[in-house]
């Protein structure tokens, strides 16, 4: 398959601090991926980088054939996308959570990175939840 997003040696600062480090990444054509972790550990900086934002620290950043993030994901912004929220490593996704302040905040950015927006599945998060027996919790 095709790499549709490639980021090679990126390092990204804010101030003297490196938020974001990576020495290769990729997401093929037809891949769906979730990013998680930590606070901090620099998931909306690469959620907002894969939707064109890029920081000025930027190293590297290749997009496939004419792709445009901003123009073919279709993002109005990561704040409004469809989010799951893990809180305190436990499945608790009754609350709505637009933010990652609190400790033990994880998020799950569900992309759908090589469909066109008149293809993209308006149930993907459905789908989703009811694959890991969370609908009830939705």
């Amino acid at each position: 398959m095709e790499a549709i997003v490639r980021i090679e040696n990126a390092l990204c600062r804010i101030g003297r601090d490196n938020v974001l480090q990576v020495d290769s990444f990729q997401i093929l054509q037809g891949e769906h991926w979730c990013l998680y972790g930590p606070n901090g550990a620099g998931k909306s900086l690469l959620a907002n980088l894969l939707a064109g934002k890029r920081p000025e620290s930027l190293n590297y950043v290749s997009y496939w054939d004419g792709f445009d993030p901003a123009r073919d994901i279709h993002i109005v912004s990561f704040e409004e996308q469809q989010r799951l929220w893990l809180r305190d490593n436990r499945l608790d996704i009754s609350e709505y959570r637009s933010d990652a302040q609190d400790t033990g905040t994880v998020a799950i950015n569900l992309i759908q990175s090589s469909r066109p927006a008149n293809q993209q599945d308006p149930n993907l998060l459905n789908k989703l939840l009811d694959t890991l027996g969370l609908v009830e919790f939705s």
